[in-house]
């Protein structure tokens, strides 16, 4: 019995973690779904991606005082999706947004012990992680994945040096 209610659980928190999460990335504006147009600062690193593609350098060429970083995920964007320019860079924010959904929910989970609770974390960061992502393709969006990882590594540090003790 105990055996199918943890099945039961694993299987409750992977739809929530997944509805979630299907939730989040087509709320990007760089959706295969959606028909809005970029904002300002995103329009500005599709061009400067799109730019390093065709030879030309940052900081010589052209100029944003954003890090180079973006730009090289934007080049890597345009580089993958040819033509259809909007789909590269939306597969680059499912794979940031699955990293750093994959980093919250190993936190939580290391923090309850518990699947289910760990995957309505997300459920109540949802609205916020739409609104903060303000339609995709920020710099926020990619930092974040980052942030999650370098929380998750010293808590695993903290966690097991607790246990030893």
């Amino acid at each position: 019995m105990k055996k199918y209610v943890k099945i039961w659980d694993r299987m409750i928190a992977i739809s929530v973690v997944l509805i979630c999460y299907l939730i989040v990335i087509f709320s990007f504006r760089a959706s295969p779904l959606s028909n809005i147009l970029s904002a300002h600062d995103s329009t500005m690193f599709m061009y400067f991606g799109k730019a390093m593609n065709q030879g030309k350098i940052p900081y010589l060429d052209m100029f944003d005082h954003k890090g180079i970083f973006l730009f090289w995920i934007q080049q890597l964007a345009s580089f993958i999706s040819g033509s259809n320019y909007s789909l590269g860079v939306w597969i680059i924010e499912c794979l940031f947004f699955a990293i750093f959904m994959f980093f919250i929910f190993r936190i939580c989970y290391l923090l309850t012990k518990n699947e289910v609770v760990s995957s309505v974390a997300f459920l109540s960061l949802l609205g916020v992680m739409i609104n903060s992502f303000n339609g995709g393709n920020l710099s926020e969006e990619y930092a974040i994945t980052f942030i999650a990882i370098a929380f998750y590594l010293p808590l695993i540090y903290t966690l097991s040096a607790t246990l030893i003790k």
